[in-house]
């Protein structure tokens, strides 16, 4: 609520802590704050309810779901859902399953105070169920990309699953569980169920018993073994039926003239679009009366082959390369810069993708101009706005997602400086100018911070007490925590308390411990004799956000951005940064989830080996040196085979060409495009580069890091090797005896 409140009405309302809300009665001004904090609190929670429409909204939910309004109101989602089943299965002649409860024991677990799916009460948790298969992410590729980005979207993809399959508990077939077989009194049952059902169960099949045990971990999924049925599963149904409901509603609401009356349209519609994409998520929440991870995993995994589908689509057929893929939605590299041309491949693309399926729609969602991508769900963009009619006369907006620059723990002047390169970024001029102008942005900021030229407001970092400052054990190394002591004891805030935002400069000091160097703005403009740290700041502040932003510009060299801040050289500049980027790089396969890791660029040896050792997807440590010197030494045979293979691809389009046959030209004749050596000299010269640095130790000056110096021992045994290789290569080596050897008098 107070949030809500600070960003829609501008209005900070304090906490009151009640364990200290006795205190709160010693006198009479503490009793009038708390009393005009009890009074904004009603207040603004009947503003916001009244903004968002919550009564009749939730009204509308209960009307549809068929459950108590109440319930709706306390925003138990679980409630809504059960009922809305409840209905559609009694009406349909079944009986429906007892309600269990696995993971929270019965006394402790409210269904009341139920707010989102998949969340429980960890306290009295028994244990841990794994829900589902994961959604699918295909392999990014991090980098600035200035040709049109296509945004293309599937409506509804889970919703949508579940009626072009006839997804439904009668219509999904399951495995019975193996206590069902062991128990006599269903020996007729046994015969009769494995008679009928040869051609899907087999007793040699490992997938014959669902152990109850161990059914949370195995989960026995084929989509082709949907009971086919001729009429309409319930789950579709119900689908169905409120997506027509919607449909009726938007075709209302687009003659309805009247504000009051469209208004309530819109209610109507909000509701059912809240009913129809919750729908799969109740399924997999696992406190609910028809909680099926069976089903779920089934949804998952069709969504996954779909999206695969969509990008093979893309891929093979239209030669086109994807950048990114994430659950229902696809990226893709359009390759032009006209916005005419970018749409009218993303309607074929839609079309060629559609027609495989009868209710299943993709749809173009976004329509990017330029994109910085960085990592999964972390990109900058400058996005069209639609319609897209014509490029001139189309607007862009900035849109910034998961990015570091929102981050409270920076100072304003590194969100300026980073949202600056960002503008420069996204300019949408050649990449020579957006270098300059980042570089020359960087000299300027360097010049203003040596000649104190920016307002102490600039450097400013805030953080917030998450509990009261006499509650915190170790105070040591918390800078907002000891800040905020001191000028509560001087005087200079007593307002400091539980959620209060403390705000800090870090000064220069003989101290090495950052927390004793922060001060607040107004202890260092009281005291002359505190000096801001501007290498402190550039270094960890302004540094931290370039490095990340420019991480995939290959254009720009970090050393160089570091020599324009003028960071000095001391023990605190730990790595010496590399910025090498290769097309392969390595491919880990974890040891314990199978996923891979794909590491192509380093910034710097330390941070790369990090993402070696440990798993991205789970976390894990891989330790097992004798498999990853066989990985480098694979992909040094890899390289220099696929060299010698002297591929060649057409520029034109795409295909893969026979270099024996052509030399210089596409053999197709109604292409004849200029062909490119797939894997060229210099290609191969940085992989072998790529894993000289990551094993003989090349370019590294923290060898003194524990983790540094076991990898190192671990990868000592293929030194050599790896420095033999690198010798043999001459891209990068100039004879000069052999290049001026006509100048040889003797």
């Amino acid at each position: 609520m107070r949030y809500l409140t600070e960003k829609y009405f501008k209005k900070k309302i304090p906490k009151v802590d009640i364990n200290y809300l006795l205190s709160t009665f010693n006198n009479v001004l503490d009793i009038e704050r708390t009393l005009q904090i009890t009074l904004d609190e009603s207040f603004y929670s009947m503003v916001l309810m009244d903004k968002f429409q919550i009564l009749p909204l939730s009204k509308e939910i209960s009307e549809i779901v068929g459950n108590l309004w109440i319930k709706s109101l306390q925003t138990s989602r679980n409630n809504r859902y059960e009922f809305l089943l409840l209905h559609e299965f009694l009406e349909n002649g079944y009986v429906y399953p007892d309600k269990y409860n696995d993971v929270v024991d019965d006394e402790s677990y409210s269904d009341d105070i139920e707010s989102d799916f998949g969340i429980y009460n960890i306290k009295n948790s028994k244990k841990k169920i794994k829900m589902h298969s994961e959604d699918l992410v295909l392999e990014l590729h991090p980098g600035f990309y200035d040709k049109i980005i296509l945004v293309l979207n599937f409506n509804s993809l889970y919703p949508s699953i579940i009626q072009e399959y006839n997804i439904s508990f009668e219509t999904f077939i399951r495995l019975p569980t193996q206590n069902f077989f062991n128990n006599n009194n269903n020996k007729n049952y046994n015969n009769y169920y494995n008679k009928n059902n040869n051609d899907y169960y087999s007793k040699n099949n490992d997938n014959y018993y669902n152990n109850e045990e161990e059914e949370e971990e195995n989960i026995y999924v084929n989509s082709d073994k949907i009971k086919p049925i001729k009429k309409k599963a319930i789950l579709p149904s119900i689908l169905e039926n409120l997506i027509k409901s919607l449909n009726s509603i938007k075709n209302l609401q687009q003659n309805e003239k009247d504000p009051f009356k469209n208004n309530l349209l819109n209610i109507k519609q909000k509701a059912l679009k809240l009913t129809i994409n919750s729908l799969y998520e109740y399924l997999k929440y696992n406190n609910s009366r028809f909680f099926s991870k069976e089903i779920a995993s089934l949804i998952t995994k069709i969504g996954q082959q779909i999206l695969k589908n969509a990008t093979k689509e893309v891929n093979s057929k239209h030669k086109l390369s994807i950048i990114y893929a994430d659950t229902d939605s696809i990226y893709i590299n359009s390759m032009t810069n006209d916005l005419k041309t970018a749409v009218e491949l993303g309607k074929k693309l839609i079309d060629s993708i559609n027609k495989q399926y009868n209710l299943l729609i993709m749809d173009i969602d976004e329509v990017y101009k330029s994109m910085l991508l960085l990592n999964k769900k972390k990109y900058a963009c400058l996005k069209f706005i639609p319609p897209y009619d014509n490029r001139d006369n189309t607007k862009c907006i900035r849109e910034i997602k998961g990015l570091d620059l929102i981050r409270r723990d920076y100072c304003s002047l590194s969100k300026e400086i980073g949202s600056l390169i960002l503008d420069f970024i996204l300019s949408g001029e050649n990449k020579e100018d957006i270098v300059n102008n980042i570089l020359d942005c960087l000299e300027k900021v360097a010049k203003n911070i040596d000649e104190n030229n920016f307002n102490l407001k600039e450097y400013c970092i805030t953080k917030q007490l998450s509990k009261n400052i006499n509650e915190y054990n170790n105070i040591k190394d918390l800078p907002h925590v000891q800040v905020a002591k001191r000028i509560k004891e001087k005087k200079i805030d007593e307002n400091v308390e539980i959620n209060s935002y403390v705000t800090y400069i870090v000064c220069v000091s003989n101290s090495k411990n950052i927390a004793e160097r922060c001060f607040h703005p107004k202890e260092i403009e009281n005291d002359s004799s505190l000096e801001i740290d501007f290498n402190w700041y550039k270094e960890n502040q302004i540094l931290r956000v370039v490095k990340k932003l420019l991480q995939n510009f290959q254009e720009i060299n970090i050393n160089k951005v570091i020599e324009i801040l003028g960071i000095e050289n001391n023990k605190n500049n730990k790595f010496n940064f590399i910025g090498l980027k290769v097309k392969n790089g390595i491919e880990i396969k974890c040891s314990k989830c199978n996923k891979i890791n794909k590491i192509n660029y380093i910034l710097n040896r330390y941070d790369c080996i990090k993402k070696i050792i440990h798993c991205e997807f789970c976390n894990n440590i891989e330790n097992n040196y004798i498999k990853l010197r066989n990985v480098f030494l694979n992909n040094i045979k890899k390289n220099i085979f696929y060299y010698y293979k002297r591929k060649t691809i057409c520029m034109k389009c795409k295909e893969n060409i026979n270099s024996l046959f052509s030399r210089k030209r596409c053999t197709d004749e109604s292409c004849r495009g200029f062909l490119k050596r797939d894997v060229n000299e210099e290609d191969v010269s940085n992989e072998i580069k790529f894993i000289k640095i990551l094993s003989c130790g090349e370019n590294n000056d923290n060898n003194n890091n524990k983790k540094t110096i076991e990898f190192d021992e671990g990868m000592k045994r293929i030194k050599n090797v790896v420095e033999n290789v690198d010798d043999k290569i001459l891209y990068n080596k100039v004879d000069l005896g052999e290049l001026f050897n006509f100048l040889n008098y003797d």
